[in-house]
């Protein structure tokens, strides 16, 4: 009889109770264990109150990474984004946060640093099923295996789309921002020597990029290799490549950077190099973040809706985990240009409505 309970003891020691073992305690289903665990209201209080006495007498602890396995449902959603540097992020992912945690689902975050290897370690997730989704910001993966992952989990882009790929992504216009407008602009004000500063591997890079060699292409200006500045996302790597624009024999007299944060380096390097921007070069940034107004001279640039983007982001993921095969889709939202003080010859200012 002793030796009978030391070893009932050890049992419930190193053995994890099933739920079927608590049922069978509590002399009902499995069916409404699962139901009292679950806070199924159609229980009723007199069995609910029985159900998780014995859980407690028990001291069992439920399963959840079994349960999520088997229904499906993690209740987390992940967030990949190249890095933590571009302020921009941060207004996308409030309208992210917000709306995923609106469904009662929470929102994990990490960064891949445009590592194709950590970005795979991460999408692995969805194949042990310990996430529900994930929203991309950026993806360093062929468009055939994004396809592929989209036919079998629910994904979705933000602030960029994978060119060739047919996952549902909310972004905006790229080339037609840097192409008529941006670029435009500054060649209608009297530039034929503008530069690009560029992540030439990101999408959105590239498509700025595309953006920038058409229009060139339409006022018949030559494209200059040298005046396309490849970098990374960084104020740092922003100012190096300004110093190497400047050191060209025949240097821009203007600058179009993919993002705020780097045109905030390139304003940096022109004024060391005791160049004034917006009077010897003119310098266009891109997403409208704080930096933008908190430099000085205040920079141009162009505005995307952050928040929103995030929150549309979310309501494709979420048709997406509702019904995998409903048509992927890209929704287009709008962008302005916003003239400040690093381009000379502005049509309007801020101030004046922009």
């Amino acid at each position: 009889m002793f030796y009978n309970s030391l070893v009932n003891d050890y049992r419930k020691v190193t053995f994890m109770l099933t739920i079927k073992e608590v049922a069978q305690a509590a002399n009902v289903s499995v069916a409404t264990v699962s139901r009292v665990l679950n806070h199924d209201k159609r229980v009723a209080l007199k069995t609910k109150e029985h159900v998780l006495k014995v859980v407690k007498e028990l001291d069992y602890t439920p399963n959840t990474l079994g349960r999520n396995l088997r229904v499906s449902a993690t209740k987390k959603i992940l967030v990949l984004l190249p890095s933590v540097l571009n302020q921009f992020f941060s207004s996308v992912m409030q309208g992210i946060e917000e709306s995923v945690q609106a469904r009662g689902y929470q929102v994990m975050m990490s960064t891949t640093r445009s590592d194709p290897q950590i970005e795979q370690s991460y999408i692995e997730f969805l194949y042990n099923k310990s996430i529900d989704g994930i929203i991309f910001f950026n993806s360093e993966q062929t468009p055939e295996a994004i396809d592929r992952l989209s036919k079998k989990y629910p994904i979705t882009f933000c602030i960029s789309s994978l060119e060739g790929a047919k996952a549902s992504a909310v972004t905006i216009d790229n080339v037609r921002a840097a192409f008529l407008e941006a670029l435009s602009s500054l060649i209608q004000a009297g530039h034929r020597k503008i530069a690009l500063v560029y992540e030439p591997e990101a999408s959105h890079g590239k498509l700025r990029g595309q953006g920038y060699k058409r229009a060139l292409a339409q006022f018949g200006l030559p494209i200059r290799p040298e005046y396309l500045q490849p970098c990374d996302s960084s104020f740092d790597s922003g100012a190096e490549a300004c110093g190497r624009l400047m050191a060209l024999s025949d240097p821009p007299t203007a600058i179009f950077a993919i993002s705020d944060v780097i045109a905030a380096g390139v304003v940096q390097r022109l004024l060391r190099l005791q160049k004034i921007p917006g009077r010897d070069v003119d310098v266009f940034g891109f997403d409208n973040t704080d930096i933008s107004r908190m430099i000085t001279p205040t920079l141009s640039t162009i505005q995307q809706p952050g928040y929103l983007m995030g929150k549309l982001a979310t309501e494709l993921l979420f048709e997406k985990m509702e019904d995998l095969t409903a048509p992927s889709k890209t929704i287009f939202v709008p962008h302005e240009l916003i003239f400040r003080e690093t381009t000379r010859k502005a049509v309007k200012s801020e101030e004046e409505g922009t």
